[in-house]
């Protein structure tokens, strides 16, 4: 496949949004799109490499799994395993409980079914997932496994019948999506149908220039580019997603990909050095903000300011062309290429992947949540814990549940009744009456440690 620089260019139109919106510059408001334009990218790449090989007849359903074994696991295991000692040491319970589960849905690159389960993308405590992002991957994924299927039931390809038959599921995949954020709008984000019709409008791109390349149209690359940059700047959280709404950085995706031939002024300004380099680092860029900005979060007990986390933006790509360079690289290219054969490829994927299953599997049924701890708590959970009395100044502490007393029970209750634990920020602090009114209707202990105010 020929190599295009603009289509690097257009990663890094992708990749800056999205790292810019989790790090929380109001301005790209919009910038969650940018996986939308990833997925687009994504699926071009995929079925023209598929279709190309195919035609050739040298096409392998194992040479292409393992140029996606190449491209994903190395950097996504180096980040995963970097995350559990930070998770082990700063998490709360339940937070490293999601965490171990997200760990081992992530490797099993499913991670979009724990999350529509266990959270919403634009939910407050969201950004505190150090593995939120890996759902778009787990997207990704299940598409390489379904979409070399789907081709092969196609048979041989034919242009008119293959972007019928694509054109056709997108429409329904969109349909869904459209449904799916009127009804049960979390699980719709991260559902992998309603996903699906995105990935498909890079595969008619495909379809449409294989053998017969679209001539270069500057005026429509440039409605493309401009499509993609209005909902970067003016789309937000309301925006029901994905749903219609979503054609806007789709089609203009699929406008760049088609039209900004070199030539054009888009082909141009997507070529240059900056754009390029960001682009060819855009993939291990993804996998390190999230975590870098999670963390950051869990260590503070307000919202990080705004110069922190774009400082944390610049670590996150200079941590991106490390890993570029010292672990995507040498698994993917060069005479020395790490785990040449493909036994022995398999074989380590296979065994990374069980071993953070077991990892998060086997912590959760250890009750590692708790037992990690081992009685005692850490500097930052003893400083929360030391300040909840200056936080709460009306809460007199009736016994101590804390090494100084801080934790404190409000409400004393019956003798082995229940017991009721309030423990947060300023969101916990705004609940607890409620609580306290219920301890006391029922005779219930209730115990409270609350510190900081509300993240916006």
């Amino acid at each position: 496949m020929k190599y295009r620089r603009e289509i690097d260019g257009l990663r890094a139109v992708a990749v800056v949004p999205v790292i810019l919106f989790h790090a929380g510059l109001s301005l790209f408001s919009g910038g969650y799109v940018g996986v939308d334009v990833f997925f687009v990218i994504s699926g071009y790449l995929i079925t023209t490499i598929i279709i190309a090989e195919r035609d050739e007849g040298r096409f392998s359903i194992l040479r292409f799994y393992e140029r996606r074994a190449r491209r994903i696991l190395p950097a996504l295991f180096v980040v995963m395993g970097l995350c559990i000692p930070f998770a082990w040491m700063w998490m709360p319970p339940e937070p490293f409980d999601d965490f171990l589960r997200s760990t081992a849905f992530a490797a099993l690159f499913i991670s979009n079914v724990h999350f529509w389960e266990n959270v919403g993308y634009f939910a407050v405590d969201a950004e505190l997932r150090p593995l939120l992002h890996t759902w778009s991957l787990a997207v990704e994924e299940q598409y390489y496994l379904f979409f070399p299927l789907l081709l092969a039931g196609l048979g041989a390809f034919r242009r008119s019948k293959h972007i019928i038959a694509i054109a056709v599921l997108a429409a329904l995949s969109l349909g869904l999506s459209e449904w799916g954020w009127r009804n049960y709008p979390d699980q719709n984000f991260f559902f992998t149908f309603s996903r699906m019709w995105e990935l498909f409008a890079g595969s008619v791109c495909a379809f449409i220039v294989f053998k017969r390349p679209v001539a270069p149209n500057g005026p429509a690359a440039a409605l493309g580019l401009g499509m993609i940059l209005y909902a970067v700047f003016l789309y937000d959280g309301a925006v029901p997603f994905p749903s219609i709404y979503a054609l806007m950085p789709v089609v203009g995706t699929a406008l760049v990909l088609l039209f900004a031939q070199q030539g054009t002024m888009v082909a141009r300004l997507l070529s240059t050095k900056l754009p390029v380099a960001i682009g060819l680092v855009s993939y291990s860029a993804y996998l390190w903000h999230q975590p870098v900005f999670a963390f950051a979060r869990l260590r503070s007990l307000h919202e990080p300011a705004l110069w922190v986390m774009l400082g944390l933006a610049l670590v996150s790509f200079a941590l991106a062309a490390l890993s570029w360079r010292f672990i995507e690289q040498p698994f993917r290219a060069g005479p020395r290429k790490w785990l040449p054969g493909r036994p022995a490829l398999f074989g380590a994927s296979l065994a990374g992947i069980a071993a953070f299953v077991a990892f998060g599997l086997g912590g959760m049924q250890l009750g590692w949540s708790n037992s990690r701890l081992d009685g005692r708590m850490t500097p930052f959970f003893q400083e929360m814990l030391d300040s909840t009395a200056r936080s709460i100044p009306t809460v007199r502490c009736i016994d101590s549940l804390g090494p100084d007393g801080n934790f404190c029970t409000i409400f004393k209750g019956r003798e082995g009744g229940e017991t009721i634990a309030v423990f947060g920020d300023s969101h916990a602090r705004a609940i607890l009456p409620a609580f306290q009114q219920y301890s006391e209707d029922s005779g219930a202990r209730l115990v409270a440690g609350i510190k900081g105010a509300a993240r916006r």
